[in-house]
């Protein structure tokens, strides 16, 4: 075999040979660039989750606290007391309920506007007034409290309905 030939064969293995080489890096290297990319997002994800957490424990906290307001104990204690007093509690939510459901949207009747203008919803409204001016927008659509029956006691606005008892979210708070 000729000179010629032997260096164009050596230069065509040592070209073969940094190209797999090349090849080899630049995949290694690609992996291990989605790798860290993976993990970085993962770690920004993990870290924004534990923000919102915290932010969201803090709120219920803080409703938690405010739960302990006398009014608010005084209001929700009178109320149960007048439930005990009646002969058919369940008939008389059942019928206050089905009112209030089949009242048109807009409507508020002297009932709903008596659980919705009284004192406690008063501070309730200027709670969710300062948050809204606070951030810029509503961050509850509502805010209510129930007896233990139920009812509502208190409410900033008009709910769907009447009766809580039997929203699954309820049974679990009573629980």
């Amino acid at each position: 075999m000729k000179i010629g030939q032997k260096l164009i064969l050596i230069f065509l293995l040592i070209s073969a040979l940094v190209w797999i080489f090349g090849f080899i890096s630049v995949n290694l290297s690609r992996k291990s660039l989605e790798r860290y990319i993976g993990e970085s997002y993962v770690s920004l994800a993990v870290e924004v989750l534990d923000k919102i957490d915290r932010h969201i424990y803090s709120r219920i906290e803080e409703f938690q606290s405010y739960c302990s307001d006398k009014l608010l104990q005084e209001g929700i204690s009178a109320s149960n007391q007048e439930f005990e007093k009646l002969e058919d509690i369940e008939g008389y939510i059942t019928k206050q309920d089905n009112e209030w459901v089949s009242a048109p949207r807009e409507l508020l009747t002297p009932f709903m506007l008596q659980l919705i203008n009284n004192s406690m919803s008063f501070e309730l409204k200027e709670k969710l007034e300062f948050y809204k001016k606070k951030y810029s927008y509503e961050i509850y659509g509502e805010i209510f409290a129930t007896n233990k029956y139920g009812a509502n006691v208190f409410q900033t606005r008009k709910t769907s309905d009447y009766r809580q008892n039997d929203e699954k979210w309820w049974q679990e708070a009573l629980v």
